[in-house]
């Protein structure tokens, strides 16, 4: 097994942008792609925080793009927000980085 000197990750939701490749691909077959509420997503963050290595550093837990430039998902929400919005679901559930990791 070969294993690459990770240390530290940035995670990013799936955002459609307007004038790309994928909003084209998304207004032919919007069934093709997974967009998560941001409920689902932060469930999801931590089921994946959880499990991570708790070595890493974890630098990023969502994207952002301009709201102008943005097709789909919006929650509506800045960055920091959506920080928050993570953390204080790690202290509900009583979870942290590396809970599950192996």
């Amino acid at each position: 097994m070969i294993f690459w000197p990770v240390s530290k990750i940035k995670f990013h939701q799936l955002q459609i942008v307007k004038n790309t490749a994928m909003e084209k691909e998304y207004s032919k077959n919007p069934e093709d792609f997974r967009l998560f509420s941001m409920d689902e997503y932060l469930d999801l963050m931590v089921r994946i925080t959880e499990r991570l290595n708790p070595e890493f550093v974890i630098e990023r837990v969502a994207g952002e793009v301009n709201p102008g430039f943005q097709v789909g998902p919006s929650w509506g929400l800045c960055y920091d927000q959506v920080l928050r919005k993570f953390e204080d679901r790690l202290e509900e559930y009583d979870t942290w980085q590396g809970k599950k990791y192996w």
